[in-house]
């Protein structure tokens, strides 16, 4: 599966949930959390002073309904969704439907490549200074 996220796109994205959820809708992924998803993921990409040329390769995967709480006693059905960004944009990778129990942390987790992580790294180090130990 390769879908570009786009308005013009939507209509894919929304027959790609509704072909892997079936009749399952609480706690799944809704074409509106795909969109924030990969909001999000541009956001924190563009946080690390990645430009937008740099930013190809990375990997956003979220899961849907958010955490499970501790005081839930089954399992609870969620969408694990991959998204990839390209140097156009982000596409939608990968939607799998999943069991989570409780204490399973939802959420975006954002995947760099090594090219990416020493850039990030960098721009971090520019932020700030190391002192020198000072003999006491």
């Amino acid at each position: 599966m390769n879908i570009k996220i786009s308005k013009a796109n939507e209509p894919r994205i929304v027959a790609a949930l509704a072909n892997v959820n079936g009749r399952a809708t609480a706690h799944t992924a809704s074409c509106a959390d795909i969109f924030r998803a990969a909001e999000d993921a541009e956001q924190k990409l563009a946080s690390l002073g990645l430009t937008k040329a740099q930013r190809a390769g990375a990997r956003c995967v979220f899961a849907s309904g958010g955490t499970v709480p501790q005081s839930y006693k089954y399992k609870r059905v969620v969408n694990r969704v991959t998204l990839v960004r390209s140097t156009s944009g982000w596409s939608l990778a990968e939607i799998v439907l999943c069991e989570v129990w409780p204490s399973t942390r939802g959420g975006i987790t954002i995947s760099l490549t090594p090219a990416q992580d020493a850039l990030a790294i960098v721009k971090l180090r520019d932020g700030y200074a190391v002192q020198k130990e000072v003999a006491s």
